[in-house]
């Protein structure tokens, strides 16, 4: 496990890529996803630990 300054952190992204069956929609890099969830939301940030959810 690698400790990382703050700067770092800020600095990493995710790559989000929103498809269908025909098309990309979306293909960027971002540095935070939020989803909604049967219970709210969640955000989602570079480094993060597996989730799953409904």
């Amino acid at each position: 496990y690698e400790l990382r300054s703050r700067e770092q952190i800020e600095e990493m992204t995710l790559n989000l890529c929103v498809l269908t069956p025909n098309r990309i929609i979306w293909d960027s890099e971002v540095k935070e996803i939020i989803l909604s969830t049967n219970s709210g939301q969640i955000g989602v940030l570079p480094n993060h630990a597996p989730v799953a959810t409904a």
